[in-house]
């Protein structure tokens, strides 16, 4: 059975169904469906954006090959997400020194910004540009655990599947990501 129109209405099960069956224009709508998220996860993890891509790609072709595997214990998204912390991971161990370059934040936001005025806009930039800075400078650990519950709206317990620990132990990572972020926010605006 051939997909010959972009239908999301299907359910990520049907679309693997029909993946496994041999529908390419299925894996197509997948990745459709999943690759923004995918990429901004990335992204923040990497902060360059042609290796976010690459990352991505990779992350994609790993779920294809091992689409057969995939038990539904979990979303489909969790288990992408999975996927994408091990590439991530793996990532970081071959490459210390990573080459970092500016993003700017539309690659990350899918909402466009509402109208600021020129000195309401430079200190937003300069808010979001500190913010950004203080997350990369989390530990892995934390950092990933900000990301996909801030940015990317997992729970706890999809997140603890994701990274392979404790629920309890994501949302203590949590509750220190947020602490520490707010300390060294304090740092730089004292209030």
């Amino acid at each position: 059975m051939k997909l010959f129109k972009k239908n999301n209405s299907l359910s990520d099960q049907e679309l693997i169904n029909l993946i496994l069956a041999g529908d390419s224009s299925a894996f197509e709508l997948l990745v459709n469906r999943f690759q923004n998220k995918i990429f901004r996860f990335i992204l923040r993890h990497v902060w360059n954006r042609h290796e976010a891509e690459d990352l991505t790609q990779e992350t994609f072709v790993s779920a294809f090959t091992r689409l057969s595997g995939y038990e539904a214990r979990s979303q489909l998204s969790t288990w992408l997400f999975g996927i994408a912390y091990n590439k991530v991971l793996q990532h970081h161990r071959q490459s210390p020194g990573q080459n970092v370059e500016f993003v700017s934040e539309e690659i990350l936001e899918e909402q466009p910004s509402l109208e600021l005025t020129p000195s309401e806009k430079f200190e937003k930039d300069a808010m979001v540009h500190d913010l950004n800075r203080f997350i990369d400078q989390l530990p892995d650990d934390l950092k990933t655990v900000l990301i996909l519950v801030s940015f990317e709206g997992c729970s706890y317990d999809e997140v603890a599947e994701i990274m392979k620990i404790p629920a309890g132990t994501v949302k203590s990572k949590m509750f220190r990501a947020r602490e520490v972020l707010k300390t060294s926010y304090k740092q730089i605006r004292p209030q």
